[in-house]
């Protein structure tokens, strides 16, 4: 008589960091619809944090669709379905299940090609104890980085930035916030950023409570 085997179902380790870049997509190098630079600094990011997070962090992007077609940052309003349009579906389904799986921190990476004499800027939505942390990320951003802080560094954004809204109904997001590093930045300057990004990731993640 044969005995069943038993299956044993795998439970997903929760996360703890969520990366995403919805506006990575670009046309062509002169447009400035899209972020030029964002695609390389999450990626970057990424692969940077992955080395210490393992498995407890995730990156995700849409697939190829430009943001003059529907923006993958936005909810709906009026006749435009940003995020929630059909062929964003697999990069909102992507987001939703790495929120079920209670992470800590999203950031939502940006760029940026206007000349605003900084190399990055945050934008936080004006919640609980978002804009306090918001600061607080940044300061230590330059800190690492050995640059003066300035308070045009941080920016309150609006519920119309559907990842970090969606990010922020879960309890276990502590921060979410959205990350705008300059197109002008040169590679040396990326890469400090990105360590510093990196460093303060780690650290905000181990000393959460």
């Amino acid at each position: 008589m044969k005995t069943k085997k038993k299956t044993i179902k795998k439970t997903k380790t929760n996360l703890k960091l969520i990366i995403t870049a919805p506006h990575w997509f670009c046309m062509n190098q002169d447009e400035n619809l899209c972020d030029q630079h964002s695609l390389i600094d999450s990626k970057l990011l990424y692969l940077s944090i992955k080395k210490l997070l393992k498995n407890k962090v995730i990156y995700i992007k849409p697939n190829k669709i430009h943001r003059s077609l529907t923006d993958a940052n936005r909810g709906k309003k009026d006749d435009k379905l940003g995020i929630y349009h059909p062929l964003l579906k697999p990069f909102l389904n992507k987001i939703k299940k790495g929120l079920n799986r209670r992470p800590k921190l999203l950031l939502d990476i940006h760029s940026y090609s206007v000349n605003n004499n900084l190399p990055f800027y945050l934008l936080y939505i004006d919640l609980g104890k978002q804009k306090i942390l918001c600061e607080s990320f940044a300061s230590k951003i330059c800190y690492k980085c050995n640059i003066n802080y300035n308070q045009k560094m941080i920016k309150t954004g609006t519920l119309d930035n559907e990842i970090i809204r969606l990010a922020l109904e879960k309890k276990s997001i502590k921060l979410a916030i959205i990350i705008e590093l300059s197109d002008m930045n040169n590679d040396y300057i990326r890469n400090l950023l990105i360590e510093a990004i990196r460093d303060v990731s780690i650290e905000f993640i181990r000393d959460i409570l």
